[in-house]
């Protein structure tokens, strides 16, 4: 996303990633309006929509069955064009992105490509990069921008602490295509949306 917002400010832009292909497990499921703002201004809104899907009305029941909570969306029309909150599914989202990003002419992404080492120069930061075919190179560049996640390479290299808020608690997630028994069950009874999608989305 960064890369693409830099690029099509007309910046020239460098981005590598070690791994060659887009992860095929989803992780995160969740988007809201402004990110398809945001996918909009670098026009892969249309590409993305039909991976996802209204995150609708949500109740959380009791061990008696009762509901105990009961969480709706906002109703049209929405202040930003898009649906407030949405689901989605991850890899073919990041693919579209890539594609996008990857046709800016002023953006070259090295896929396979990690970054071993940086140095901090006052007009500049070096970047030596090593290719997974052994190749090594060495790039320039006034500004880097560390994007690479929980274990962030770039973090660990310039030392920078991670804040940890300590919030560890156990999660299961469980990815289910719903049958329409199934969906009879949801909390508003009529999910014609997720009806219609959720052959295409993990649920």
């Amino acid at each position: 996303m960064a890369a693409g917002l830099l690029g099509a400010a007309g910046l020239r832009v460098f981005a590598c990633d070690r791994s060659r292909e887009v992860y095929d497990k989803p992780r995160a499921m969740a988007l809201d309006h402004e990110i398809m703002r945001i996918f909009q201004q670098l026009g892969v809104a249309d590409r993305i929509a039909p991976w996802t899907a209204p995150f609708g009305t949500s109740a959380h029941h009791g061990a008696d069955g009762r509901v105990i909570r009961r969480i709706d969306m906002v109703p049209p029309p929405y202040p930003l064009g898009w649906i407030p909150n949405l689901v989605f599914s991850q890899p073919p989202v990041e693919a579209a992105l890539r594609e996008q990003v990857a046709s800016l002419p002023t953006v070259e992404i090295a896929l396979g490509s990690a970054l071993e080492r940086l140095t901090q120069h006052d007009d500049r930061v070096d970047l030596a990069v090593r290719g997974d075919d052994g190749a090594a190179r060495t790039v320039t560049a006034r500004w880097v921008i560390g994007c690479d996640g929980a274990s962030s390479t770039v973090r660990a290299l310039t030392g920078m602490a991670l804040d940890d808020l300590g919030f560890d608690e156990p999660w299961l997630v469980v990815d289910v295509l719903m049958n329409a028994r199934g969906l009879a069950k949801t909390a508003d009874g009529q999910p014609a949306d997720l009806r219609a999608r959720a052959g295409r989305v993990p649920w």
